[in-house]
């Protein structure tokens, strides 16, 4: 719901709550980058981080020295009730997320900046939007490729037809489903829209089977009118290294996001210059993405929202929920262990 105007001048107070990497830490070293949330206040014009709240007194004191925020807190209830915030970023874990925001939204905070996922399940990401929908305050959530022109400029193609009807993808993730395969069912949701089916294939868990957040393979299908992609996603141990990738095959090219998304190139069908009469795939542009610069984005669109703007958010409440019932989806398939079991619905 939109707020009234801030007067011409007025500065949007905004707290932190969760001063570790994507907090502060991530850019404490270099405060001409907004790599975290606290970066992002510095680099958002009206925007003034007034109060930070963090467990660790040792994160805290390094955040407040670092930005010269005097007001410390190690209790996000006593921070949400002792200032009047307009702007909250909860950088905290999952864990803690309802009862936050709860906090947040009876201090009447107008905006709230919220790291995914969304909450540790379908039920309580219910019970957050009943909240969030009851109440004055807006919620954005950082699912950071939902930021990026160059990702928004590829799902676009893909919606457009260019590289024509997607007929097999292939992915590559890391960390755990809810945590870096969550970013991956994000990046799905928004180039082809929600599945018609998915399953999770056994026996390749690359963690142990008692993990939070087990990482395994799985394979969801796509129908659209008469036909039919499958895209297969492929999970790695992320000790050894880190790696996000996915490409979309369609009958007249293909799209490869890689290098964590960071490039993105398309490639169109062309005569094989080597063998007459076959066709190939070649690169006919890359994309340009914006990564490392898309917090400012986020808490430039949540200090437009506490000014009084309509534009809807690129990443919110609906998004946050598609991503956990998928999430609960394939954590409920790999429980199963069925290899025939294909979860099928919206």
């Amino acid at each position: 719901m939109p707020q009234e105007n801030h007067h011409h001048g007025q500065r949007l107070r905004a707290g932190i709550i969760g001063c570790g990497a994507i907090g502060s830490l991530l850019d404490e070293d270099d405060l001409t980058l907004a790599l975290s949330h606290a970066g992002a206040c510095a680099a958002t014009p009206g925007v003034e981080l007034t109060a930070i709240c963090d467990t660790s007194e040792e994160r805290l004191q390094r955040c407040g020295d670092v930005r010269q925020v005097q007001q410390q807190y190690v209790s996000f209830q006593e921070m949400l009730g002792s200032e009047k915030l307009d702007l909250v970023s909860i950088c905290t874990p999952v864990s803690q997320r309802l009862e936050i925001i709860e906090a947040a939204v009876n201090a009447q905070v107008k905006v709230i900046i919220c790291e995914k996922p969304l909450a540790s399940s379908t039920s309580e990401g219910q019970a957050i939007a009943e909240l969030i929908n009851g109440s004055q305050t807006e919620l954005v959530l950082n699912f950071q490729r939902r930021w990026d022109a160059g990702i928004q400029e590829a799902a676009q193609l893909v919606r457009s037809g260019e590289i024509g009807d997607i007929h097999r993808g292939f992915a590559i993730y890391e960390k755990g489903l809810a945590h870096n395969g969550s970013h991956l069912i994000d990046l799905m949701n928004l180039l082809l829209g929600p599945p018609s089916g998915l399953r999770a294939i056994p026996d390749s868990t690359m963690q142990p089977a008692d993990q939070a957040t087990p990482t395994f393979d799985a394979e969801f299908r796509y129908d659209n009118n008469d036909r039919t992609a499958l895209v297969y996603v492929s999970s790695l141990d992320h000790s050894r290294y880190s790696i996000f990738e996915l490409q979309l095959l369609g009958t007249l090219g293909r799209i490869v996001l890689s290098n964590g998304g960071q490039d993105v190139t398309v490639y169109k069908v062309v005569e094989d210059s080597t063998y007459a009469g076959y066709k190939a795939l070649s690169p006919a542009r890359q994309l340009h993405t914006t990564f490392g610069e898309h917090l400012k984005l986020v808490m430039q669109t949540a200090a437009d929202i506490a000014n009084g703007t309509t534009e809807p958010s690129p990443c919110g409440l609906k998004e946050g929920l598609e991503n956990l019932a998928l999430v609960d989806r394939l954590l409920k398939s790999h429980a199963s262990q069925d290899p025939a079991s294909m979860e099928h619905g919206p």
